[in-house]
């Protein structure tokens, strides 16, 4: 990697690309998980879009999408509706969800190709679960749709290879209104997780994360919907309020903007970690404004992220980022690569890859070069060990240049460990 591209590199930064992209759909979940680095330009926040989980929604004029805007009927803990299963294309065939079992119900249609993945992902699922869940597909007829039993019947026995559990076929298209319109559903496919006492425990998508772990819950007797929702309701107002952060930004109110992240992050700041980055970003790189967002950091490192190492290594890299020649504060990078490897015990590469760019900065291309071999032996991703070799293949050229030394040795020479 030359030099020239690594000036390329910082200048793809936060200021260049702009800090806020609309569009997809933000991570909730703060930082990452113990032992993870990010990546070297953190993520900014982004707005999020009513479908943004990628299925395909359902058509503005079918039943279903009119009801989601009357509101659910039917909530989690109401006793489920009665399903019929007299019609089935694929056994073993029973008469009804029989309390005492758990549950999981996938309404699916042949005219979204995303019923093939999620009957394949819930039949890997009803391997683990056995006997203790049982996973049940219901089409339906559809006559707008095209969607008869012939047509289920022939999509069922070519895929039959993945779609190990039962299948019923609701010829009176019930299921669409008393199932899926009634608890607001945003898409076909649908899951709906019913309790041993035949209540709705849970429904969404059969890709959303909760899935296996509500169900496990459920299993157990260990599920609280009600703690749930509420969980539900804290994700929902804090991307409200970072969605109103990306607008105040675009508004040029930077000023509102960081109040708004600030106060996601004070909702719960363990949660919501990554919205304290964010704001750092703001103000270090956005806002220019590096000795009151080194303050912030500081106070941060201090408290709530005392314990977050990835953060505090992401907080160095984008002071190394920063495209202004007077953004590279050595002293502030040192800081906060320090601190995390200190909470990671000396094990966090993007903190010992900041610490290689400090050293190299003052000259000392020997330690910058063991901090890049350190960085190389806990690095996190392939993305980074490229991003870490090509940095450290400079290094060793500045070193060259700085020795008087001619051109560069062949690729590979002297990389750490060979």
């Amino acid at each position: 990697m030359t030099t020239e591209h690594r000036t390329n590199r910082r200048g793809t930064g936060p200021r260049a690309t702009g800090l806020i992209t609309a569009v997809v759909a933000v991570t909730l979940a703060g930082a990452a998980a113990p032992g993870q680095t990010v990546s070297p330009e953190p993520s900014p926040p982004r707005a999020v879009s009513p479908d943004a989980d990628g299925e395909p929604t359902l058509a503005s004029d079918t039943p279903l999408a009119a009801a989601e805007d009357a509101g659910p009927s039917l909530r989690l803990g109401d006793p489920m509706p009665p399903l019929d299963l007299t019609t089935w294309v694929q056994g073993p065939e029973f008469d009804s969800l029989r309390e005492g079992q758990v549950w999981v119900v996938l309404c699916w249609a042949t005219w979204t190709p995303v019923s093939r993945d999620a009957a394949r992902g819930l039949s890997q699922l009803q391997t683990q679960w056995h006997t203790s869940a049982r996973v049940v597909g219901v089409a339906w007829a559809d006559e707008s749709r095209g969607e008869t039993l012939d047509g289920v019947r022939a999509y069922v026995e070519s895929r039959d290879s993945f779609m190990r559990f039962p299948i019923a076929f609701d010829a009176s298209g019930g299921v669409a209104g008393e199932w899926l319109e009634a608890a607001g559903a945003a898409h076909v496919p649908w899951v709906f997780v019913i309790d041993q006492q035949g209540t709705l425990a849970w429904h969404g998508g059969p890709n959303d994360p909760d899935l296996a772990s509500v169900v496990d819950q459920v299993r157990a007797g260990e599920w609280d919907h009600e703690a749930y929702l509420a969980d539900k309701a804290i994700e929902a107002e804090a991307q409200a309020r970072t969605n109103e952060a990306i607008a105040a930004f675009h508004a040029g109110e930077p000023e509102r903007c960081l109040e708004l992240l600030q106060g996601v992050f004070d909702m719960d700041p363990g949660r919501f970690a990554q919205h304290a980055l964010w704001k750092f970003q703001v103000m270090a790189v956005e806002m220019g404004q590096a000795e009151r967002a080194m303050e912030y950091a500081r106070d941060l490192a201090d408290g709530p992220l005392a314990d977050k190492p990835d953060l505090l290594a992401n907080m160095a890299w984008i002071v190394i980022l920063d495209p202004r020649p007077e953004g590279f504060d050595e002293r502030f990078v040192e800081d906060m690569a320090e601190r995390a490897l200190a909470s990671a015990s000396q094990q966090h590469g993007h903190a010992w890859a900041a610490m290689a760019m400090v050293e190299r900065r003052r000259g000392d291309f020997e330690a910058s070069l063991e901090a890049w071999r350190r960085a190389l032996l806990f690095v996190a991703s392939d993305e980074l060990e490229e991003f870490y070799l090509g940095l450290e293949g400079e290094t060793r050229a500045q070193q060259r240049d700085s020795m008087g030394y001619g051109p560069p040795a062949p690729e590979g020479y002297g990389i750490p460990g060979n």
